[in-house]
Formats: structure tokens, sequence, C-alpha cells
């Protein structure tokens, strides 16, 4: 049986509990984020399985899981990234394009997009008040 991203229901089962919980599990030991998940809401819907029944906006979640997760290793960014791709755009973007985008979000001067970015993406796919409620 297939997902409604096409991608059979046994590769996305393990890319669910294989990818995210590595992905996880490695940025708690990198304390990219503490124990206590103190992960915005926006990221933590980017990361769920929820995200992927939306078609739209996987490349500009891409662009923010990138800003935020920057202080990553950058092998590590980029098979997140490259995992992410694979499984949530409807064309998986290439692995140049995503280390291009893992160079730029290590740039000194380039700015880590804001909380008003990501609540604009989920708005736009329409998942806004499933993630934030009436605020």
């Amino acid at each position: 049986m297939l997902t409604k991203n096409r991608v059979p229901e046994s590769v996305w089962k393990q890319y669910q509990t294989k990818v995210l919980s590595w992905t996880i599990k490695n940025l708690r030991q990198k304390r990219a984020i503490d124990a206590n998940s103190d992960t915005p809401k926006s990221i933590q819907y980017i990361l769920s399985s929820k995200f992927k029944d939306h078609r739209d906006g996987a490349k500009r979640a891409l662009f923010v899981l990138a800003s935020y997760y920057r202080k990553l290793p950058d092998d590590d960014l980029f098979k997140m990234l490259r995992e992410f791709s694979r499984y949530n755009c409807k064309e998986p973007i290439t692995d140049w394009s995503i280390k291009q985008l893992v160079k730029k979000a290590k740039l000194p001067c380039e700015r880590v997009v804001g909380e008003r970015y990501r609540k604009d993406l989920l708005r736009s796919i329409g998942a806004y008040k499933e993630v934030y409620g009436d605020e």
C-alpha cells in the first residue's frame, strides 16, 4: 500500500522509526535540542509524519530546517535534509542543491529564519491552527 506521497508504507514506517529517531537522538547528543525538547512547535510539526500529508511547502520547510539546525556538523545536517527531501518533496532536491543550502546556512552573515517565517509557512499550507490553535 502506498502513502499519500507515493512512498510504500513499509518504507515510510522504516523512515519514521529509523531516520527520525536517529535524527532526534543525534540532535540531543549534539545539544542542538536539549532533552526537554524546547524545539518550537513549527519545527516539531515539520519533522512529524503529519507534514508529509501537505504537498506544498516542502522546499521551504527544507530551508527552515537548514536554518534552524545549522549548528549541526555539515554531514549530519546534509543527511537529515536529504532524507527529509527524499520523502517530503514532490521531486526530491538534488544532493548538490542540498549541499549549497547547507553551505549557505553555515555562513556567519546568514540570519536564522524566525518564528514569523515558520508561521507563514504553516499558514500557507493550512496547518497553522492545527499547530498553534487560535493564537
